[in-house]
């Protein structure tokens, strides 16, 4: 038995830091034991709060193709909107196989993206300890996922 699932914007999704709404249009289908969805999940709006900073989620789809209920496709990108340096983090893929990249206007390298993140300054005004942790942080998104720049 299918059963198509249409909401045009009372599915919200809150925690660890997100807050966000979202419309679904899904097809369920399978068994109870073993369930069947293809269709999306779509962001009408969202707000995230990473390390002090709040980002607006400004693209979010989440497409399951029917095959994996634990490993659907994502295209999700948040956005923190700041008159210096507007910078953004992409998550893509599935979830298995997730790729995160920053990216910045005007362009600028992964670790000084970073460094704009964690401190809200540039590298070469980080004092020793910010310095090891931008290092640490960045070498932790490096087994992430690739990108930035």
């Amino acid at each position: 038995m299918k059963r198509r699932i249409r909401e045009p914007g009372r599915v919200k999704v809150e925690g660890h830091g997100l807050t966000s709404e979202w419309q679904a249009n899904l097809l369920v289908g399978g068994s109870p034991a073993a369930p069947v969805i293809t269709g999306e999940l779509r962001a009408l709006k969202g707000n995230f709060d990473f390390l002090t900073k709040n980002f607006s989620l400004t693209r979010g789809v989440i497409t399951f193709g029917g095959d994996s209920l634990s490993n659907p496709l994502l295209d999700i990108v948040l956005t923190n909107e700041t008159p210096n340096l507007p910078e953004h983090i992409s998550t893509t893929g599935t979830v298995s196989k997730m790729k995160l990249s920053l990216s910045s206007e005007p362009s600028l390298p992964r670790d000084e993206i970073l460094s704009q993140i964690l401190f809200g300054r540039s590298t070469n005004e980080l004092g020793r300890l910010e310095a090891l942790q931008l290092a640490g942080a960045v070498a932790q998104l490096a087994g992430f996922g690739s990108g930035g720049g």
